[in-house]
């Protein structure tokens, strides 16, 4: 008798939970609290990085990052603009180690004028296969339908990317690119479960939780990370074979120009910014 108590209450509380689980996510599904769509980067979001100028060289001020309702990077209203110029690429693109108005796509709004906006669309880590897709998305919205000019930064993470696994860089599938090349993706890319409001806010509280605790170091221990790798690599005299690499390359740039050619827009490669002169300081190397 007892055992048929408890599993009815058992049932009863279940039955409950669900219905209260159910009512919530209908409600909050109203509100459209997480986007549903392609975007390299939560729009209407940002964060501050703190600096360690002792070991990231030449950079004294903490780092200010803002993107807008498209999920850019930017100075000004894309809405106000006569002319918009959208940039993909890494993280030279994203800049995230410069306050908003000192990042390149920033400077380079303030050098055409007032009637531009500049989107920096940047990604850390993308490469020529991820910007094909955000070319493919991100130009597909409304808001972006008057864009007649993209600036593409890119070269050294398909590099880096192909010397660290030729099979990844080459072969990855579709859905997992997506993953690195957007922050969002439309519900209709997500497992079931995934597209349920709940579960996007429980992922969303854990990774705010993670990056409040983690990312006032992220850019000092990347640094630190990237002189201790230089510090245990061997020199070699002779690359590796990179003709499959470099074909591949070639073949993702050619997709580009295609697309650019179809929408009728002035595509621009830019090559990695990199800082050279003869006898740089010792201080200045990474």
């Amino acid at each position: 008798m007892k055992h048929n108590k408890l599993l009815k209450r058992l049932l009863i509380v279940g039955a409950s939970s669900f219905i209260l689980l159910v009512f919530v996510e209908f409600t909050l599904s109203f509100f459209q609290l997480i986007p549903s769509d392609y975007y390299t980067m939560t729009p209407n979001s940002g964060f501050t990085w703190k600096i360690d100028s002792k070991e990231i060289t030449g950079i004294h001020q903490d780092s200010e990052v803002s993107f807008d309702a498209l999920g850019a990077r930017s100075i000004s209203k894309y809405q106000d603009k006569e002319h918009k110029v959208v940039i993909f690429g890494g993280s030279t693109t994203a800049c995230f180690a410069l306050t908003q108005s000192k990042t390149w796509p920033a400077l380079l709004e303030n050098k055409l004028g007032p009637s531009y906006w500049v989107g920096n669309f940047g990604r850390p880590g993308n490469s020529s296969n991820h910007h094909i897709l955000q070319f493919e998305h991100i130009l597909n919205k409304e808001a972006l339908s008057n864009v007649h000019t993209v600036l593409i930064m890119q070269g050294v993470n398909d590099l880096v990317g192909y010397l660290i696994s030729s099979e990844q860089y080459i072969n990855s599938p579709k859905p997992k690119l997506k993953r690195i090349a957007f922050q969002h993706l439309p519900d209709g890319n997500l497992p079931f479960y995934k597209k349920f409001t709940l579960y996007k806010l429980a992922r969303r509280a854990k990774k705010n939780i993670s990056f409040y605790f983690n990312h006032r170091d992220y850019l000092t221990k990347t640094v630190q990370d990237i002189k201790s790798l230089k510090k245990q690599s061997n020199i070699i005299d002779t690359l590796p074979n990179l003709k499959t690499g470099l074909n591949h390359y070639e073949k993702n740039i050619t997709q580009l120009i295609k697309r650019a050619k179809e929408k009728r827009i002035n595509l621009i490669f830019i090559t990695q910014a990199t800082m050279w002169k003869p006898n740089l300081e010792k201080n200045m190397r990474i």
